[in-house]
C-alpha cells in the first residue's frame, strides 16, 4: 500500500500543525487546509485516504463539507474534531458518514489511536479488495 495521504483542515494553525506533527510521527503524510470549501475541491482532485476536519470554520463547517466528501469520494475516511461536550454534534457527524471523531481540546494518544484505526481499516479494504479481484480472475469462465 503506497503511503497514506492524510488531509488536514482546520481554521487554527496551531491545531494544523499538532495534528501534521502527529502524522509525520505515524509515518503518514499529509497536507493543510484552512476551510471547508477548500477541503472538498481538494478531496475531489485528490486521492486522500483520511481527512482529519474540524466542524466549525469559516466558510463552510466539517458538517456539510463531510456530506460533499462522501458524495464524491465515498472511501475516503472523514475523521471529524469537535468541541469539547458537543456530543450531540459528534453523533451526527457519525451518522452523516463520518468515520471517527475526537474532541477539542484533543489528548494526543487518542488522536494517535484513531489515526492508526483508520490506516488499519484502509489496510483491511485494500487486502479485501485485492482478494477479490484475485478469486474472480481465479474462477472466471475463461479459466473453466
Amino acid at each position: 500500500m503506497p503511503s497514506t495521504q492524510v488531509l488536514v483542515v482546520d481554521d487554527e494553525p496551531a491545531i494544523r500543525l499538532v495534528l501534521t506533527e502527529v502524522l509525520r510521527r505515524e509515518g503518514l503524510t499529509s497536507t493543510e487546509c484552512t476551510n471547508g470549501a477548500d477541503a472538498v475541491e481538494m478531496v475531489k482532485k485528490n486521492d486522500y485516504a483520511i481527512v482529519i476536519m474540524d466542524i466549525r470554520m469559516p466558510r463552510m463547517d466539517g458538517l456539510t463539507a463531510l456530506k460533499e466528501m462522501r458524495l464524491a469520494k465515498p472511501d475516503t475516511l472523514v475523521v471529524l474534531v469537535t468541541a469539547h461536550g458537543n456530543e450531540k454534534t459528534a453523533v451526527e457527524a457519525v451518522e452523516a458518514g463520518a468515520y471517527d471523531y475526537f474532541t477539542k481540546p484533543f489528548d494526543l494518544n487518542e488522536v494517535r489511536v484513531v489515526v492508526r484505526r483508520a490506516v488499519e481499516r484502509l489496510k483491511m479494504q485494500s487486502a479485501l479488495k485485492d482478494a477479490k479481484e484475485q478469486s474472480v480472475s481465479r474462477y472466471s469462465f475463461d479459466r473453466i
